[in-house]
């Protein structure tokens, strides 16, 4: 009673998913896509999207409908009207549907996008009779419920277990593990998903609020870096405005004035720093999207862009603006005019704090970057313990392939620049189906990744047996009842040996039970993020959706060209697309790529910041102690002498920043890298590197000014006193 209204949401395919995108016809011309969802007639209760075309109550109620996005519209049938028209959808075999809607593309800030929406009935015809999608057991399917107002989700998620065994048939291990919290229903609120779910399976990889904080916190950094400078050059200048702020005062200006005027100029400078920021940002905004993986926007027309920017402004106007116009305005007036300041004015002690929080967050974001970066490199090199050097992987479009797979992998080989090939159900680094295994004679089911391949997937994946054997066509029961275990699944019993020991396997509806033929070493079929999971192996044809073909020549264009001629041959219906293994892959650790990149730049803005402030900061203590300088020239010292005393006082403040900055850093990255299942091992030279370069950059940074001070004739300095 809780529910006001749900629908079920199920990917037909997607980015990420088991298995290959879709081919969609129109005419002669054949689409490959991959945002293909079927939905109950429900869907436009729940939610908001607005059909341009088509009526939202009746567009999803007949098999065979579909409705399209305005961009697919455009893409396919330029200004046609493209209602009621037939397009070709292949499941493996072709479907025809015709066009009940058109709907307005899906905003990007949505947690999904689809550009072909079924109707769910249609996806019983393409599964045909006896599939395993429609069953209660079945958990590919996303609903969404929309809850009555007062509804609690936690009171409605504590009815959902027992509710659903009213539907499903649990046997009564999975009945304790529904009581113990390891399998079961849940809630999640929708604005939720996309930066906070961790969910396998998911309609759309997700963002992550970690990364968000992360770089939110960087840019806040460099920006409090920005404004300790504005604070430390101002304290700096004003020696030179003294006699202003004398004459004001005898003219009769009070405190407040003095410090609304200074407030007022470091308010103004964030302003022209903020729209210099607009401008700059349009320039170089197309050229970040590729380093953000998102297109970066700003909406001009939204009132939070400007309110946020006003108060950007205020704050940092604010920041960086109090502490001078707070010193300024308590000189007082007999002091200014006889040039007696107070020794707050020249307060040291917070210049040298200030500049060593500035090095402390550069070399915390130096040392971060190298062990993000060393991570990376570890990521995109680890051995996977299968090799995918020169693997491509091409889809199963017909069944036709699917029934002479045989014939199809015969005739691949006959070219001699193929080393093997291999049908399969799944591609290393992508979604596996789970189920549970159980060792016959045990009450203990253990959950298991699950992978269907054909005799020679061990061998086009350079696998290695440790035990027993691989499938063999010598062996005809291989096909029905035989088991290969990953090296993790094989050490989940307490056998002696595990091979010829009887499996239980609760394959969707299925049971299926047969030996242990052989244990497979460990490889890595999932991300490196987590950990080599227990993985059941079978030979099972029906389910292959992939080949696997591994090429032993160099010249890759000419046999992927070779290739393309043989597959149009052998399916002349469907045109012939692959990737490769290796790249795919690849693609896992985008989000460390590009949190690697953009800590760099992070970093080397952080440094020049840095930097600037310490040469200005430099500069104004090294021109306050000009006469000091003379007297110890008068007194002998040699221009090395004064060289190292003034780099002295400003290299034992970086030193005390990469002493702060080390236990920070070392905790933020062993945070992080407990992220990763396989992770390196931080190298101490990371510290004693960062450190060193910090000090060299600082010591050349003050050492310009320095030399040129003590190369000074003390005779020039001291004749006027």
């Amino acid at each position: 009673p809780e529910v006001e209204n749900a629908v079920s949401l199920t990917p037909v395919w997607g980015p990420g998913l088991t298995l290959p995108d879709r081919l969609v016809k129109y005419g002669d011309k054949w689409f490959e896509e991959s945002r293909i969802y079927a939905a109950d007639t429900s869907f436009f209760k729940i939610f908001d999207f607005k059909l341009v075309e088509g009526n939202p109550i009746t567009a999803l109620k007949d098999i065979g409908s579909v409705i399209i996005s305005r961009s697919i519209a455009r893409k396919y049938f330029g200004d046609e009207d493209p209602m009621n028209k037939m397009i070709t959808i292949n499941f493996n075999q072709d479907f025809n549907f015709r066009i009940t809607g058109i709907m307005e593309d899906i905003p990007r800030q949505s947690h999904f996008h689809f550009d072909f929406l079924l109707s769910y009935p249609t996806l019983k015809l393409a599964e045909g009779e006896g599939g395993e999608w429609f069953t209660w057991n079945d958990f590919g399917h996303f609903n969404y419920l929309l809850l009555k107002d007062g509804t609690s989700p936690r009171d409605l998620e504590s009815k959902m277990i027992a509710w659903s065994e009213k539907y499903i048939q649990y046997d009564s291990s999975m009945l304790e593990s529904l009581h113990r919290g390891e399998i079961g229903f849940g809630l999640q609120p929708i604005s939720g998903i996309h930066l906070h779910s961790r969910l396998k399976w998911e309609l759309e990889p997700n963002g992550d609020i970690t990364y968000i904080y992360i770089f939110s916190a960087l840019g806040l950094f460099i920006l409090l870096i920005a404004c300790i400078n504005f604070t430390n050059l101002s304290i700096a200048k004003t020696s030179g405005r003294l006699t202003e702020i004398g004459i004001k005062k005898i003219a009769g200006a009070s405190g407040l004035q003095i410090k609304t005027q200074f407030m007022t100029e470091a308010v103004f400078t964030a302003l022209l720093s903020f729209l210099t920021a607009l401008i700059l940002f349009e320039v170089v905004a197309p050229s970040l999207r590729s380093l953000s993986g998102k297109p970066l926007i700003i909406d001009y027309a939204a009132p939070v862009t400007w309110i946020s920017g006003a108060a950007l402004i205020m704050i940092c106007g604010i920041l960086s603006g109090f502490y001078p116009a707070i010193i300024l305005s308590r000189l007082a007036t007999s002091n200014i005019i006889k040039g007696k300041t107070s020794s707050r004015f020249q307060n040291a002690g917070l210049g040298s704090a200030l500049l060593v929080f500035q090095f402390f967050i550069s070399i915390f974001l130096i040392i971060v970057t190298f062990i993000i970066s060393d991570q990376t490199r570890m990521l995109r090199n680890k051995k996977l313990g299968f090799d995918s050097n020169q693997v491509i992987a091409v889809p199963i479009k017909d069944t036709l392939e699917l029934r002479n797979y045989e014939f199809v992998k015969s005739s691949i080989l006959e070219d001699s620049r193929i080393a093997n090939i291999s049908a399969v159900s799944n591609i290393p680094g992508r979604n596996f189906n789970q189920n549970p295994i159980r060792w016959k004679g045990s009450d203990r089911d253990y959950s298991a990744s699950e992978l269907k391949v054909d005799e020679d997937f061990f061998e086009t994946l350079d696998l290695k047996i440790l035990e027993g054997r691989g499938f063999s066509k010598d062996f005809p029961s291989d096909v029905e009842n035989a088991f290969i275990l990953n090296k993790t699944a094989a050490a989940l019993y307490e056998w002696e040996s595990p091979l010829n020991e009887d499996i239980i396997w609760y394959d969707d509806e299925i049971t299926r039970t047969g030996k242990v033929i052989g244990v497979v070493e460990d490889f890595h079929f999932q991300s490196l993020r987590s950990g080599i999971e227990p993985l059941i192996i079978h030979f099972f044809q029906p389910d292959f959706n992939y080949f696997l073909i591994r090429i032993n020549s160099g010249d890759i264009t000419s046999t992927l060209v070779s290739l393309k001629s043989k597959f149009s041959l052998l399916d002349p219906n469907h045109p012939f697309t692959y990737f490769f293994l290796d790249e795919d892959f690849a693609r896992l650790y985008e989000g460390e790529m590009r949190m690697q990149k953009v800590t760099g730049y992070f970093t080397i803005l952080a440094l020049l910041i840095s930097c600037i402030g310490l040469f200005g900061l430099s500069s104004f203590s090294i021109e306050k102690r000009t006469k000091e300088i003379g007297i110890r020239k008068v007194n002998g010292a040699t221009a090395f002498d004064i060289t190292k005393m003034l780099s002295a006082d400003f290299i034992k403040w970086v030193v005390l920043a990469f002493i702060l900055a080390c236990p920070v850093a070392w905790l933020f990255s062993d945070q992080w890298l407990q992220n990763f299942s396989v992770k390196i091992e931080v190298s101490w030279i990371i510290y004693l590197l960062t450190g060193m370069a910090a000090v060299v950059l600082a010591l050349l940074t003050v050492l310009f000014q320095s030399r040129k001070a003590a190369l000074k004739n003390p005779v020039d300095i001291l004749r006027n006193e």
